[in-house]
């Protein structure tokens, strides 16, 4: 951006500023801001970083919703999650990692109504927290381990990200990426200390609006 172009812009944006002071300030608050530059500069950096901050949405969805349908029965995690890259495999799986198999093997989860999936892939690198604040919470972003399975036999093979409940009740960040011919499966505990990369796939349920 050259200085000119910058300069034209804040110009505006003083300008708009200035037409969206609320109508109740008085003279005398704006003579104290006058007077006192550095509140000034205080206030409107808050206010810009706060902005900015809603402007950019950590989630963008991609794609159309993936429906999944009714269960039909149980979804008992020993007998559908096993490692088979046969092309007989029901889905791939190539690996179960040391967290997924102690958290979710032996899970057994009650059949299932079904519902519509969205994916939404991330805008920046984060850790679980704000993507859970961005889905709703976390009663919000859970989906099970039956919706994952069903999604992951037309998934497009690359990393994806689920909150599910593991077998004590907890939820966990359960994280997919095809690898050597089937899908590897692990699962963090929330709120570690590292982060999601951008362009990964949160996968969660979508919700319908509340008016």
């Amino acid at each position: 951006m050259t200085q000119k172009t910058f300069d034209g812009m804040t110009g505006g944006f003083i300008g708009a500023v200035a037409q969206s002071l609320p109508r109740e300030l008085t003279g005398d608050q704006m003579k104290f801001l006058i007077d006192n530059p550095s509140k000034l500069k205080s206030a409107l950096a808050v206010l810009t970083k706060t902005v900015v901050a809603t402007a950019i949405s950590l989630l963008v969805l991609v794609g159309q919703t993936v429906h999944i349908t009714a269960s039909g029965g149980e979804f008992v995690a020993t007998k559908k999650l096993v490692v088979n890259v046969t092309p007989s495999a029901e889905l791939k799986i190539s690996l179960l990692g040391g967290n997924f198999q102690n958290w979710f093997l032996g899970k057994v989860e009650p059949a299932f109504a079904g519902s519509q999936l969205k994916v939404q892939k991330l805008s920046k690198n984060s850790v679980d927290q704000p993507i859970l604040d961005e889905l709703g919470g976390e009663e919000k972003a859970e989906t099970s381990l039956y919706e994952m399975y069903e999604f992951l036999k037309t998934a497009e093979k690359r990393w994806h990200i689920f909150y599910i409940k593991d077998k004590g009740e907890r939820l966990r960040a359960v994280f997919v990426i095809w690898s050597d011919g089937g899908w590897d499966l692990d699962a963090d505990a929330l709120h570690g200390p590292d982060d999601w990369s951008a362009d990964r796939h949160v996968v969660s349920r979508n919700l319908p609006s509340i008016t």
